[in-house]
């Protein structure tokens, strides 16, 4: 019979070799549809003369085949392309840093958002340490499944900068995205945040429920001068004020000194205290939180009403307490 077998797969010498070409081949043609769903693939005999090999290490392919959910074996009516593609639910999710670093608040969301995906029907896989080639059991175990296509896509969590010309990135027919702060990674969809629209809508929600008096939180980074007038700019023309001082920027590397700062803001009652506070680094959310509790604000509770001393946070409303 007739095959669709690439007529340009190299003929290497020693079984192995042979072997793993033959895999390689026949799972890349069925997951790109080269050979269709419920078709028979060709005789062990003539899978064999066509890879010059034998039967045997013919066999031994069509068993890894059958063992990953790609094809099925019915007796003597042949081995057939299965319905079911396993590697169409299963997802690649890579983390640049290691298993215990918890530090970055974004990534710690997707890795909640990960395992709340995990199902009968979708599998998300963690892979950690992916921020270049390395010698980890990660990067070996992502690269077995890149070069076996057995993804139905890999979702970098951080621009793959050192990853350049590794199959994880040029292997073809592997579904690819990046998550990164801009739309600059060539060659792969990126998803990014529009960071510029971020303070104008946080203003304008502020604007909605009455808030004149802001405080922001903001990554220690450029000229403090330019910022502080950039953010009073926006502020401005939505009725509100913005000081100086109450614009702060804590590095984020060290987030925890957004404590001290949101609480020194806070201190204290009256005309001179925030009613708002904004925050534009999630990284700083559970610091700064901190921060209003220890100055004596607390989160409102789940439909209480708000009340004129109240301060917009990211968790909901919080208000002063004994106010």
């Amino acid at each position: 019979m007739t095959t669709k077998l690439s007529k340009r797969v190299p003929h290497l010498r020693g079984s192995p070799i042979r072997y793993a070409n033959i895999l390689y081949t026949l799972r890349r043609q069925i997951l790109a549809g080269e050979l269709a769903v419920e078709e028979r693939l060709p005789t062990r005999e003539e899978l064999a003369i066509h890879f010059r090999t034998t039967k045997i290490t013919v066999q031994r392919a069509i068993d890894v085949l059958a063992a990953e959910g790609l094809v099925r074996s019915e007796g003597s009516r042949g081995t057939f392309v299965a319905v079911q593609r396993p590697t169409r639910a299963h997802y690649a999710l890579t983390f640049p840093w290691g298993r215990t670093d918890r530090s970055s608040q974004f990534y710690e969301a997707l890795h909640l958002e990960a395992a709340k995906m995990q199902s009968p029907e979708r599998q998300v896989s963690v892979f950690h340490d992916i921020e270049g080639p390395s010698d980890t059991d990660d990067f070996r175990r992502l690269m077995e499944l890149v070069m076996a296509h057995q993804l139905a896509g890999v979702i970098f969590a951080a621009r793959p900068h050192r990853l350049w010309g590794y199959p994880v990135l040029t292997e073809p027919g592997v579904p690819r995205v990046v998550i990164a702060n801009s739309p600059n990674e060539p060659g792969i969809p990126t998803v990014y945040p529009d960071v510029t629209a971020f303070l104008p809508q946080a203003f304008d929600r502020l604007a909605e429920l009455g808030r004149t008096r802001v405080a922001v939180l903001i990554p220690a980074w450029g000229a403090a001068e330019i910022e502080i007038r950039r953010i009073q700019a926006l502020a401005k023309p939505r009725g509100m004020r913005i000081e100086a001082h109450w614009v702060q920027a804590v590095g984020n590397s060290e987030p925890s000194w957004a404590r001290q700062t949101v609480r020194l803001l806070f201190q204290g009652a009256g005309t001179s205290w925030p009613d708002a506070l904004v925050i534009t680094n999630d990284n700083l959310v559970p610091d700064a939180t901190a921060g209003l509790l220890s100055a004596g604000v607390r989160v409102a509770s789940c439909g209480e009403r708000s009340r004129t001393s109240e301060v917009k946070g990211p968790h909901g409303l919080i208000q002063k307490v004994g106010t």
